[in-house]
């Protein structure tokens, strides 16, 4: 693939386009489930010199949770990275609007994806049985099998209340004396004598 680095972004659709639509439904098949959930998604569509190359969808679906239910890449430039720098970039956009997890979900048989995610910090949590044979009125055939299943995937992306407190214990206290840690007085007692320990 001849195209810099430099010359990709990531940004906000302006306006839908069938260039879109038609990677919309690269990724997910049905026109219908694509309408459902469009108007109410995050959407962000990569682009080299104003040539779209790929798109991303997010939606809310939990307090503190954002799912990636669609992301595609034109076939013209699979395999060069593309889609990885879009889950990335998905990620990032989450982390910096203080999600706690982001979510996505794919076929069973979508080998080359199940692997990207995974690479990215992804880890399986659930398996659909038969959400596309459910979902979907015609069958769907990936690496010449019947795709069945989705397998549902999170990453956690940034750290909850507790584990916040908890580091700023560990932070806190990580200084005292072996011989002072006998017991939870002896620490209050510490801490009160070095309070800039404490901050």
């Amino acid at each position: 693939m001849d195209k810099s680095e430099n010359n990709f972004k990531i940004q906000p659709i302006a306006k839908i386009t069938s260039k879109h639509y038609q990677l919309f439904l690269a990724a997910d098949p049905s026109r219908e489930i694509v309408d459902s959930y469009l108007d109410r998604a995050y959407q962000f569509e990569l682009v080299h010199n104003d040539e779209l190359l790929g798109v991303l969808l997010m939606l809310d679906t939990r307090p503190e949770t954002v799912e990636i239910v669609n992301i595609s890449v034109d076939e013209s430039v699979q395999n060069h990275g593309l889609g990885e720098k879009l889950v990335c970039f998905a990620i990032d956009w989450a982390q910096k609007r203080q999600y706690h997890t982001i979510e996505i979900g794919t076929g069973s048989t979508s080998f080359a994806q199940l692997y990207l995610y995974q690479k990215c910090g992804f880890r399986v949590v659930n398996i659909d049985r038969n959400f596309f044979v459910d979902n979907y009125d015609a069958p769907i055939i990936e690496n010449k099998l019947i795709l069945r299943d989705m397998i549902r995937m999170e990453k956690k992306i940034n750290s909850t209340s507790r584990e916040v407190a908890e580091k700023n214990l560990a932070e806190s206290i990580k200084d005292i004396p072996v011989e002072h840690l006998e017991s939870q007085k002896d620490v209050d007692s510490w801490l009160k004598e070095h309070p800039e320990d404490d901050e």
